[in-house]
């Protein structure tokens, strides 16, 4: 969703086209979810909230860096820029060489995508390393690919991510009709999605009250 003048101007993204939210093409983002995510409210309901943590990943802490390794320890650069080869094709052998190479850099900043692949692999390089906590930067959420575990899941093994740039979430719609399959209660839903993720409006888009907040 960007604005021009004092128009809003909405840009569909169809499932996975995640790089029409990227806050270098919109101001916010509005969220779709729905029963065709799960055959019970609570997997929507979750499924959603984890899809939530990852669009709401937060801005890098401190000074921040646009890929260069000038923040300096006392012992070494505190940062290190990860090759975009080796985050896309890296088997642990290679991350724990990078890791070795770079002993002092805590925060690891990523030039391109940052696939689950990696950050498993990461993982099991920094176990051999005595569990080193260690900050992962990403451009902006758009750039961060998780399907098996949220964010929280690796920051709790050590691995933050965080982003140059966040997004902004202004709301969550959702659709209680699973096309061909089943239907939720509407209010049943929503109310599930608000308890999930509760500071965020949450849109039937099959009621009258999805209308009055589009105006």
């Amino acid at each position: 969703m960007s604005e021009l003048g004092a128009e809003q101007v909405l840009i569909d993204g169809a499932i996975d086209r995640r790089a029409a939210s990227s806050p270098a093409v919109a101001d916010g983002l509005l969220m779709a979810t729905g029963a065709i995510l799960g055959e019970s409210i609570e997997q929507v309901a979750a499924t959603t909230a984890d899809a939530v943590e990852l669009v709401r990943l937060p801005r890098v802490t401190g000074e921040t860096s646009s890929g260069e390794t000038d923040a300096q320890g006392k012992e070494g650069p505190a940062r290190a820029v990860l090759d975009r080869r080796l985050v896309l094709n890296a088997d642990p052998a290679e991350i724990a060489a990078f890791l070795a190479g770079h002993p002092r850099a805590s925060t690891l900043i990523v030039d391109g995508a940052l696939s689950e692949r990696f950050l498993e692999g990461l993982l099991a390089a920094r176990r051999e390393r005595a569990g080193r906590q260690l900050r992962i930067v990403a451009s902006d959420p758009t750039r961060v690919f998780l399907s098996r575990r949220g964010p929280g899941w690796y920051e709790r093994q050590g691995l933050a991510i965080e982003v140059l740039h966040t997004l902004a979430l202004k709301a969550i719609t959702v659709n209680p009709l699973a096309p061909q399959s089943h239907r939720f209660d509407s209010r049943a839903l929503c109310a599930q999605i608000r308890d999930a993720v509760p500071d965020v409006p949450v849109l039937d888009v099959l009621d009258p009250a999805y209308l009055a907040f589009a105006k």
